[in-house]
């Protein structure tokens, strides 16, 4: 499963890490990041691709890991370029709908919020979807749930 963070911020660091820890494999993982030392600190703590370009894979998960504020501007250009990307954003006060006319209607879309305790290990994230179809909630689950104990992948197939 490919996983593209859009941000490389605390949070997206410490979901990289998290689900690192659980089995993901770091070639799994890319971070589109115009802060070339953020990227290369991402790079260096875990192996995985950075960049400041945005290149998207045509499947797997787009988390959106960027400051509420910043987000029209990052994710519009990616609109045209979705089909069947599931897109997970981890902003606070953005509604899905705002979302999806960002995105130029685009509907796979799971808001997850995963909390400061996460980043210890002692937190528990909430999901809220309305296009998305069980199996994809699943998927965001076991991402922003990668601060806890169990192994990564094991339930994407529900």
């Amino acid at each position: 499963m490919n996983i593209t963070f859009l941000g490389g911020g605390n949070m997206a660091n410490a979901l990289i890490g998290g689900l690192l820890k659980q089995g993901a494999q770091a070639d799994e993982i890319t971070v589109i990041e115009v802060d070339t030392a953020a990227c290369a600190r991402l790079t260096a703590a875990y192996g995985v691709h950075c960049s400041a370009e945005a290149t998207l894979p045509n499947e797997g998960l787009i988390v959106l890991a960027v400051k509420p504020q910043q987000m029209k501007a990052a994710i519009t250009p990616l609109a045209e370029r979705l089909s069947r990307q599931i897109v997970v954003s981890i902003a606070a006060g953005l509604r899905l709908g705002t979302l999806s006319r960002w995105l130029g209607g685009y509907r796979r879309i799971v808001r997850a919020m995963p909390n400061t305790p996460s980043m210890i290990g002692a937190g528990a994230p909430s999901a809220v979807w309305k296009w998305a179809a069980k199996r994809w909630v699943s998927m965001v689950a076991e991402v922003t749930m990668s601060f806890r104990s169990g192994r990564f992948g094991s339930n994407w197939a529900r």
